[in-house]
């Protein structure tokens, strides 16, 4: 049945996700991230649909194959959603804090070697949570509940990368942790 939904999936989702269902599964990534429910604010003033649309179906392409090296592609695929979100939701004046703490989180994007030891290190810790939450994400795209498979792969992105930092919170990397000399 897992492989009937994720052959189902890799069929239609080229297609399958317009612009209406990426701004839902966009809305259900940053729900998953933050805990803040802006699809309201997101479908006023996303200025690069398309783009988003276009981002959204390749990641999910990846995610729905299920292996691991598509797991990885579609994690990749979403890092660069996420760094573009400031730009593409530039307009959302109410987004603002949000996006700037998901961008300072989605930052490891841009270190390939932290991004690697991070997400694999994370990936052999919490192999069995990720892969449930990649089957849970074909099923809700094969029922059409974006918003849930937005959730679904926001979850993958936190088991991977560690959550996305409370506001107000220090931002936390490596250069920012206290080393004590000896």
């Amino acid at each position: 049945m897992k492989t009937l939904s994720h052959l189902l999936v890799l069929a239609g989702s080229q297609y399958a996700i317009n612009v209406q269902d990426a701004e839902q599964f966009l809305g259900g990534v940053i729900f998953g991230l933050i805990q803040k429910d802006d699809l309201s604010e997101i479908k006023q003033c996303l200025t690069d649909a398309e783009g988003v649309e276009e981002e959204v179906n390749k990641a999910i392409e990846y995610f729905a194959k299920g292996d691991v090296q598509d797991i990885l592609l579609g994690i990749e695929e979403m890092g660069k959603l996420l760094q573009e979100l400031p730009t593409d939701l530039k307009e959302c004046v109410a987004m603002k804090s949000d996006l700037e703490r998901i961008e300072t989180w989605a930052a490891i994007f841009k270190n390939p070697l932290e991004l690697l030891k991070t997400v694999t290190t994370n990936l052999i810790k919490d192999y069995a949570k990720i892969f449930a939450d990649v089957s849970k994400t074909t099923s809700d795209i094969g029922e059409a509940k974006y918003y849930n498979a937005g959730e679904d792969i926001a979850d993958v992105l936190v088991l991977t990368l560690g959550a996305v930092p409370a506001k107000g919170d220090a931002e936390v990397q490596p250069e920012n942790i206290p080393v004590t000399q000896w």
